[in-house]
């Protein structure tokens, strides 16, 4: 393949982005098994960590956890999400403090909602050993974090699409700083020149930018809002 095709590969590869806004969210309340799904795999990473760090053991966490996800969807609280609420994460922090003081347990009923998805508590317990921050702190790293994978899962699905998995794969960790290869190197195995590796990868950040904008902006009430809770994220990223 030219360098040419393989820039436009990479440049048009988070094009057709269509981010998850309010009146998405709230769509889930109305039972679609798959804006149920999204919802659950997005957010209960942070809730899990702000429980656990809470002083919940981690059953007790698991517990409140999935019992939340189940009132919550039960009572068609989704349905609620709307302008006027301000920020979705504040807004769902709020939820869950409310719903761990009125002590809810699992005993609450059948769950509407958990078995939808599959969550990796030991992944998380794994993180959390190697954090010291407070209930609020530790739920907004999470929330920043889960943030960033809901990211780059879109751009890997958009790279997919286009059956250009091996690029992204090469080309991920050049975006998180973790690759153990140099642009030279990853150039090589795409058969391409580093010259152009370089060019795609500058692309690929910009499109990394506007992908997450657009992601940021789709939990805020305000678009005005965007580059304030994007500086807010980046600071809690460094704690």
């Amino acid at each position: 393949m030219s360098d040419t095709a393989f820039q436009d590969n990479v440049l048009h590869a988070g094009a057709a982005f269509n981010p998850t806004c309010w009146t998405e969210i709230a769509a889930a309340g109305a039972g679609d098994e798959v804006s149920l799904n999204d919802f659950c795999q997005r957010y209960w990473h942070p809730l899990y960590a702000f429980a656990r760090r809470s002083g919940q053991s981690v059953s007790g966490a698991q517990d409140l956890t999935q019992d939340f996800f189940s009132h919550f969807l039960a009572k068609d609280k989704l349905q609620d999400v709307k302008e006027g609420k301000g920020s979705f994460r504040n807004f769902l922090l709020i939820l869950f403090k409310r719903f761990m003081i009125n002590e809810y347990t699992k005993a609450n009923a059948q769950k509407r909602g958990g078995h939808l998805v599959k969550m990796d508590f030991d992944e998380t317990e794994e993180w959390l050993a190697s954090q010291t921050l407070a209930p609020d702190e530790i739920f907004n790293k999470a929330w920043a974090l889960a943030t960033i994978e809901q990211v780059m899962n879109e751009l890997q699905t958009r790279f997919e699409q286009k059956k250009c998995m091996n690029r992204f794969e090469l080309m991920r960790p050049h975006l998180d700083n973790t690759s153990d290869l140099t642009y030279k190197e990853s150039a090589s195995q795409l058969g391409c020149s580093e010259n152009s590796f370089k060019v795609s990868m500058h692309r690929l950040k910009k499109e990394f930018g506007k992908v997450l904008r657009l992601k940021v902006e789709s939990t805020l009430e305000n678009s005005s809002e965007i580059d304030e809770e994007l500086r807010f994220l980046s600071e809690v990223l460094r704690k």
